[in-house]
């Protein structure tokens, strides 16, 4: 770009006819135009996305809080600051909007706790006040898009109410012991949570309405990865490539690429929407088949999944920090001493992204079989291709490494193991014809 800067100046000093200098001219205005503009956003990933977040306990004078967020490279930050006479602040840099749970009780682990607040963080200075005697109304000041949220809760909140009212019911209802549960209590069930999916239905459909008119809004964004999971992989797409580009950049687009790319089989999506880089793409493009993966092991050795040619290959993604991925170890150890390796074999990828962590736990848990890992986590390029959103999952490729299963169940389950045993009898029968 300085370049042609450089050649525009130039050129205006030769003896150019009067159209010819004025094409030059606009010629300059634009490249100086774009320069800047490109310049800005080059920038708007790093120190214009401060934030600082200042609040008061009200009821509370000591203790800890926890404020967990995304930071300006989309990872996940969880930061805890003691309080002072009931006041705290926190301070940390965004990609541009993100959503932020903050945890006023640090002992209470349920989401849905009034306790525990979740609002829209932005790159500004923004206001908390709780109250612990009132903890379902707390005030959040500061912030545009988290008052823009408010606002068409405000609109949705005759089904907002509703909803709450219905999960109440439902949570009593389950409250009450089998033995004393009768047909008509199971009729009250099914017909409540009928009531409980319309309203979602139409809660949904007014949100993807917000999405489509507001293209431009962190909120568009925010609302598309709340019903993520409702969409198809490609209406999500859909959505998603409707938004600008400021908001598909931001952590909340970040969000939703996350969720919809490794589940969409369309190459043009991921080309036009890289969740890594450009190579990252190509390298995926590339593979056909669980067996063109390649692994480093606890060593640091390469490991090509393709020595497992010719034979079922089941793939146990976990993590060192995923509490259902451990107890499934004993489980898939034994499986790993049942099965003939001729017939199945076992891999463990791991998606931590700390090494330590990982090569301490299989010691720990006494973990057997193949270790392999690339410490990207959920980035990687076995995850993506198998398409992992979640630990534990676990996969079923078949003896040509083509994926048969992307959801199987887990070891400690009894489905998983009939699971493979009907594959290999399936086998059986057809050697015998």
């Amino acid at each position: 770009m300085e370049l042609v800067l450089y050649v525009c100046i130039i050129m205006l000093n030769f003896n150019l006819d009067k159209c010819e200098k004025m094409w030059v001219k606009y010629l300059l205005i634009f490249s100086i135009v774009f320069f800047f503009t490109n310049n800005v956003e080059s920038q708007s990933i790093g120190k214009n996305n401060k934030f600082t977040l200042y609040g008061k306990i009200i009821g509370r004078d000591t203790g800890s809080v926890v404020l967990w967020y995304f930071d300006n490279s989309n990872k996940t930050v969880s930061d805890t600051v003691k309080l002072k006479k009931g006041k705290f602040k926190f301070s940390g840099t965004i990609n541009r909007a993100c959503e932020a749970l903050l945890w006023t009780d640090i002992n209470n682990h349920i989401y849905d706790d009034p306790s525990m607040l979740r609002f829209l963080l932005e790159p500004d200075t923004m206001y908390i006040s709780y109250k612990t005697s009132d903890p379902s109304n707390p005030k959040i000041i500061g912030s545009k898009l988290q008052t823009e949220k408010e606002k068409w809760d405000k609109k949705k909140l005759f089904l907002l109410t509703a909803k709450a009212q219905i999960r109440k019911d439902i949570d009593s209802l389950v409250k009450v012991p089998k033995p004393y549960r009768s047909s008509l209590h199971e009729e009250e069930m099914n017909k409540l949570s009928g009531k409980y999916d319309s309203i979602n239905q139409r809660i949904k459909e007014m949100d993807m309405k917000y999405v489509q008119q507001h293209p431009s809004s962190f909120l568009s964004g925010y609302l598309l990865s709340k019903h993520s999971r409702k969409l198809s992989v490609d209406s999500l797409a859909i959505y998603y490539d409707r938004l600008t580009a400021d908001v598909k950049k931001s952590s909340i687009g970040h969000d939703v690429l996350s969720y919809v790319y490794p589940l969409t089989n369309d190459n043009d999506f991921r080309e036009a929407n890289p969740l890594v880089d450009i190579k990252f793409d190509q390298e995926l493009r590339k593979l056909k088949s669980v067996f063109d993966i390649v692994l480093k092991d606890t060593l640091g050795n390469t490991f090509q999944l393709s020595s497992f040619k010719a034979k079922y290959v089941v793939i146990d993604f976990w993590a060192s920090w995923c509490t259902p991925c451990i107890k499934n170890i004993p489980a898939l150890n034994e499986m790993i001493k049942h099965y003939e390796p001729d017939s199945i074999r076992f891999i463990s990828i791991s998606l931590d992204e700390n090494m330590n962590d990982w090569k301490k736990s299989i010691i720990e848990h006494h973990f057997t079989g193949t270790q392999l890992s690339d410490m990207n986590g959920f980035n990687s390029l076995a995850a993506i291709y198998c398409k992992v959103l979640w630990v534990p999952k676990y996969i079923i490729a078949n003896r040509n490494g083509h994926i048969i299963n992307y959801d199987a169940p887990q070891p400690i389950e009894p489905e998983f193991k009939k699971l493979l045993d009907n594959l290999l009898n399936k086998d059986f029968k057809r050697f015998q014809k």
